[in-house]
C-alpha cells in the first residue's frame, strides 16, 4: 500500500543502470568538465560573447561525447535511454541553436528563442543531476 508513495524498490536504479550512469557521467568528466584545451576556445573578456563562445563548446562537446557512447556501449535500460536521450537532445540543440551565423553574442539570440534556448540548457543540466542520482541509488523521478 505505502511501496508507491514512499519509493517501492522498482523505481531505485539497479546495479547496471548506476554502472552505466558512472560511465556517462565519466565520460562527460573526461571530455567536457575539464574544460577546453589548449587553444580550443578563444576568449575576448566579453562575457556577452564569451557566454556564446563557452557555451557553444560545452554543448558541443557533451553532444558529441555523448553521440559516441551512445553509438559503442550495450543497451540502456529505458529509463536510463530517456534521461541520457534527454541530456543529448539538450545538448545538441543548445549547440545549434548558439551555431547560427547570427548569434556571436548572448544578445544575438533571437527573442523568440530564449525561452526554448533556457529550456534546452536546462535540461542539460537536470538530467547531469537525474545520472547523479542514479549513481548514488536514490529513486528515479
Amino acid at each position: 500500500m505505502f511501496g508507491n508513495l514512499f519509493g517501492s524498490k522498482e523505481s531505485r536504479p539497479t546495479d547496471a543502470e548506476r554502472e552505466q550512469a558512472a560511465r556517462v557521467l565519466g565520460v562527460l568528466q573526461e571530455k567536457v568538465f575539464c574544460g577546453p584545451g589548449e587553444g580550443e576556445i578563444q576568449l575576448t573578456g566579453d562575457m556577452d560573447i564569451d557566454a556564446v563562445t563557452n557555451f557553444r563548446w560545452m554543448h558541443g562537446k557533451a553532444a558529441a561525447a555523448l553521440d559516441e557512447w551512445l553509438a559503442t556501449h550495450p543497451p540502456m535500460s529505458e529509463r536510463l535511454a530517456k534521461s541520457v536521450g534527454r541530456m543529448h537532445r539538450g545538448a545538441a540543440r543548445t549547440t545549434e541553436m548558439l551555431a547560427l551565423p547570427a548569434v556571436r553574442k548572448m544578445s544575438d539570440v533571437p527573442e523568440n528563442q530564449h525561452a526554448e534556448l533556457a529550456a534546452e540548457m536546462k535540461a542539460f543540466l537536470e538530467e547531469i543531476a537525474v545520472l547523479g542520482d542514479a549513481v548514488k541509488g536514490k529513486r528515479w523521478k
